[in-house]
């Protein structure tokens, strides 16, 4: 198996997308902007103090790479996130597999710099994160579509672009 890499939206990312999704639709339509903006910038700012208190998750991850579904298993410590190969397109890693993810393990053990560049990496997420959780309340405008009585999906609308570079 050769050797890959893929860019892939780092777990919190995907657990702030969802959580925006989500809140915008749980928004009852009538709900006035400010109240809205309200409930966004209070959820925002939960989040944030979630995260300052370091809590680790364990969780399964699909990677789509080279035409290939890997399924991992990935666990958080407090130095980096340790992926395990559960599957690849749907069937059980092979024992060539398994070796090379036993090998990849143990270079990750025994390089401590490859572990300090996860560590870093990790840490410009979390920061990147963490400014998108400040600003979401005021990038967007959330107001209810609805008119006495019928009710509508809300609508999101950009209020400014947000330029990110190598997230």
């Amino acid at each position: 198996m050769k050797p890959f890499r893929t860019t892939i939206l780092p777990p919190h990312v995907c657990r702030f997308a969802i959580f925006m999704f989500v809140a915008g639709m749980a928004l009852p339509s009538s709900l006035p902007s400010q109240k809205a903006k309200e409930l966004i910038r209070e959820a925002c700012y939960n989040e944030v103090q979630q995260r300052e208190k370091r809590t680790l998750w364990s969780y399964v991850a699909e990677r789509h790479s080279n035409n290939h579904v890997f399924r991992e298993q990935v666990i958080e410590t407090v130095d980096a996130p340790v992926r395990h190969l559960l599957a690849v397109d749907g069937h059980p890693p092979t024992a060539a597999q398994m070796k090379e993810e036993n090998d990849r393990h143990q270079a990750l053990r025994n390089n401590a710099s490859r572990r300090h560049a996860i560590q870093k990496q990790q840490g410009d997420d979390d920061k990147t994160m963490e400014e998108l959780l400040r600003i979401t309340p005021e990038a967007f405008v959330f107001r209810g579509s609805g008119q006495g009585g019928t009710v509508r999906k809300n609508s999101v609308s950009s209020k400014s672009w947000v330029q990110a570079q190598d997230l």
